[in-house]
């Protein structure tokens, strides 16, 4: 596997009290790995206060894709979204959906 080529830098869940500056570490951060695919799942309320430092970072732009939860449908967010985010909406579990539980259940860091 090429698990070394996965890397990340988490946002800690700020609902309650949204710290910019730490937010903002964690951009700039994200910013120096030099990925240019991000996984946006977080609640409505940490996002709405966060897209705006992306904004601001220059990270909302073409060159970045965006990979997010549906938080990100609610009013007001999506249209901050750079054009070409994939949006993944967790609508029902399916017919197949245990087997896909079983699946992830097997997996481990080597294969992603």
């Amino acid at each position: 596997g090429e698990s070394e080529r996965i890397q990340g830098q988490a946002l800690r869940q700020m609902q309650q009290s949204f710290v910019v500056d730490e937010a903002r570490l964690v951009a700039r951060t994200v910013k120096q790995i030099g990925s240019r695919f991000i996984l946006l799942y977080t609640f409505t309320s940490t996002l709405k206060k966060f897209l705006p430092i992306l904004d601001e970072e220059g990270m909302l732009g073409p060159d970045w894709q965006y990979f997010a939860s549906d938080s990100s449908v609610s009013i007001g967010l999506l249209e901050l979204l750079p054009a070409g985010c994939f949006l993944i909406s967790f609508v029902n579990k399916g017919p197949l959906y245990p087997k896909f539980q079983e699946l992830l259940s097997k997996m481990d860091l080597d294969d992603w």
